[in-house]
Order: structure tokens, then sequence, then C-alpha cells
């Protein structure tokens, strides 16, 4: 996969590593046809003899496969479908973090997944760093990216895994992507697994409670729009769906169960308090 060519010194290494690799590549051939005495050997040897004499044209080739809308969006993953939906959205990032062995890039209505590079990490604004180079999100292409048709709340783990539920009472933002969602995906963008309950406004709402720092366990909980001081918000967990990795779904009874507890915020603390003690339940 080709990746947009970084600034600085590292520009032409990088291109003559592809040059290289492409003039091997050719030898190889080359050589599998004289080991076969394939006819059309002196028709490559020519080629090969010649090839020095083409290392400029090459290096236009290779610097056109990085550049060209056309020719890059084949390379890097992405459906050219993406890439110019990802031009024409929000530019609103919200954070950028470590999961996993990728980088995320979370904005209103999408998650990109980046790849790091060997020696590579974030720094402490969210900018890819390796030895003196420093790289936006913005100066390069995502290995993927998953989209949102709704606002979507958000649960990472430092070593893989986000919890992700859509906003289904929050108005639609665009016609693509998840509508109704939540579940797990993995720190490449794969959905992991999806809760398997159809969610109703204003009384049977999904959201996400916790994942574990590993992301093999997660809890999410059906609550109901509650009144509060900024709007309606979910609350009221009457019932939780704990989900283990690879794909185990228990079910045990929330707080608001039988009726609101009479202290909503002690009720809500002890549920949140008792996660740890049920992630290393068996």
């Amino acid at each position: 996969m080709l990746e947009p060519v970084p600034q600085g010194p590292m520009l032409f290494q990088q291109l003559r590593e592809i040059i290289k690799a492409s003039a091997r590549s050719l030898q190889e051939l080359l050589a599998a046809l004289i080991i076969r005495k394939d006819p059309r050997v002196s028709a490559f040897a020519a080629v090969e003899g010649e090839f020095r004499k083409y290392q400029i044209a090459l290096f236009i080739i290779c610097l056109a496969a990085v550049y060209h809308p056309e020719i890059a969006f084949a390379n890097s993953g992405l459906s050219k479908t993406d890439l110019e939906m990802r031009r024409a959205a929000s530019k609103r990032l919200g954070r950028v973090e470590s999961v996993g062995k990728h980088a995320v890039a979370v904005f209103p209505e999408r998650i990109e997944f980046f790849g790091f590079k060997p020696g590579e990490s974030l720094d402490a604004h969210g900018r890819f760093k390796r030895d003196e180079l420093i790289q936006d999100v913005w100066e390069r292409e995502p290995e993927r990216i998953v989209w949102f048709a709704r606002p979507f709340n958000l649960m990472t783990s430092k070593s893989g895994n986000l919890l992700v539920c859509t906003a289904i009472w929050a108005k639609r933002t665009a016609t693509n992507g998840f509508d109704e969602f939540c579940g797990v995906l993995s720190d490449s963008g794969d959905v992991k697994y999806r809760f398997p309950i159809k969610q109703h406004v204003p009384d049977k709402i999904l959201h996400p409670l916790a994942i574990t720092a590993d992301g093999s366990y997660a809890e999410v909980y059906i609550g109901q729009m509650v009144e509060g001081e900024d709007g309606a918000s979910p609350g009221a967990p009457r019932e939780i769906l704990a989900w283990r990795a690879p794909a185990k779904l228990t079910e045990f009874s929330g707080p608001w169960k039988n009726g609101e507890p009479k202290e909503p915020a002690v009720a809500f603390d002890e549920l949140l308090r008792g996660f740890s003690d049920r992630a290393t339940r068996k």
C-alpha cells in the first residue's frame, strides 16, 4: 500500500526504495523466464538491459501513484467514495488516541483508523511523531473510516476494541453510515459484536456503560430518555447487557428494574463501581 510521501529527508529515501523494489521484481521475473526458456525472454532481457535509462520515468510514476487521487485511493484501501466524503466532511476533530495497534481519530460523524509506522507514536497533541517528523491526521490517509448517520457515544480501551452506540434519539446528520448501532469495533474498524436489541425512542435506549482496559469485556444498559436541566438524555438503566469476547452475551437486572430507586445517584454509582468485579467473573 502506497502512503502519502512525507516532507523532508525521508522523501527520496522512500521513493528510492520503491524503485529498488520494482527493479528486483523485474529481475526476478526475468530469471524465472530464463529458467523456463520462455520465448518472451529476449524481450524482457532488452527491457532489463535498458532499465537504468527509465529510472527517471519510474520516479515520476511513483509520484503520480502517491498524489493522483484516481490512483491513490486504489492503493490506500479506502474507496473513492470514502475519500470524497472525507474531503467534504467535518474537520472538527474530537480527539486522537492509541487503541491497540492503531490510532483512532474521532469526528462528529466518523471514526478514522490509522496504522502506526515502525517507531511511531502519538504526541501530546494527537499528532504522529517519529524521530523529528511530525504529521497531523490530515496529512495522511486512514486505513479505514467507519461512518455514522447520527451522533454516537464512544468508549475506548488501550489494548484494543471500541464500545460504540449511536444516539438514536438525536437527529440524523448524514444519509450514509450506521444509523442504529450499538456494539464493539476492533482497533482496525471491524464489527466484532453487535448487541441484538431493537431500540425504541423514548423508552428503550441502549447506552454504553463501560469497557475493560484490555477490551475483552463491555457493558451497555437498556434505559429510557430522562428529562434533565439540559434536556432529555439516556438514563434509568433497568437492564444490563454484558459482552465478553468473542461473542458471549449475559443479561442481568439494573437498578431501575422495579422503578426509580430511592437514591438514584447512589444506585448508579454502585452499578459503575461493580463493573470491575463483574468483568473478572467467568
